[in-house]
């Protein structure tokens, strides 16, 4: 039971850390986009890399 639930926290704490850094990279590139000190397009593909990473972190 205690290692069960060692696992779910665990996997819980790790899911929350994930989206914290996706979420902290969506709003530096959007930032620096803003700034213009990159360009558009690099902001769409740190959206996309950052959310890919995402997806496949859960998995």
């Amino acid at each position: 039971m205690l290692n069960q639930l060692k696992t779910i926290l665990k996997t819980l704490f790790c899911t929350l850390w994930c989206h914290r850094i996706t979420y902290a990279g969506l709003a530096l590139a959007y930032g620096a986009g803003c700034a213009s000190l990159i360009e558009k397009d690099t902001v769409a593909q740190i959206a996309t890399a950052l959310y890919v990473t995402m997806v496949a972190q859960r998995h």
